[in-house]
């Protein structure tokens, strides 16, 4: 929450507290930047699309290690209202029309994609997560010292 101050992920051109002339950068992909990382689960949902955007978070939650959800939610006390929605109904509709599903997108050009929310399950693969790589470690060690660290105690 920013406190209607524009953020990284402001969309390009809007208007906010701290960006009285439009926002002049555009908006920074977290879920590319997150898979870019190697996370096993990335995805996007809305406010808009509830049974989605539920669906994709127990997805996340289930999944083994690290996962990302970022979920798009109306903001019509700050955003909504410098950009012409001062209500609730009215952010939902202006995420609807900003949004398209991962089977669409790939269908617009480039320009277009680059000014949509892109929803959807970007990256689901089953990868050894911290815990996984840490204990295979203390086998080796363990395996290495004959059965134990300690086992001359």
């Amino acid at each position: 929450m920013t406190g209607g101050q524009y953020s990284g992920t402001t969309p390009e051109d809007s208007y906010t507290a701290t960006s009285r002339y439009g926002h002049i950068e555009p908006g920074f992909d977290l879920c590319k930047l997150v898979e870019a990382a190697g996370a096993p689960y990335v995805a996007r949902g809305s406010a808009y699309n509830v049974v989605q955007l539920e669906k994709l978070i127990r997805d996340g939650i289930e999944k083994k290690g690290f996962s990302f959800i970022e979920a798009i939610s109306p903001c019509p006390t700050h955003f909504g209202r410098l950009n012409g929605m001062r209500t609730a109904p009215q952010m939902l509709k202006w995420i609807k029309e900003n949004s398209v599903a991962i089977s669409g997108a790939e269908k617009l050009s480039r320009e277009d994609r680059e000014k949509k929310f892109i929803m959807g399950k970007f990256t689901d693969k089953d990868i050894p997560d911290y815990s996984q790589k840490y204990q295979s470690i203390i086998e080796s060690c363990t395996a290495e010292a004959g059965g134990g660290i300690n086992n001359e105690i």
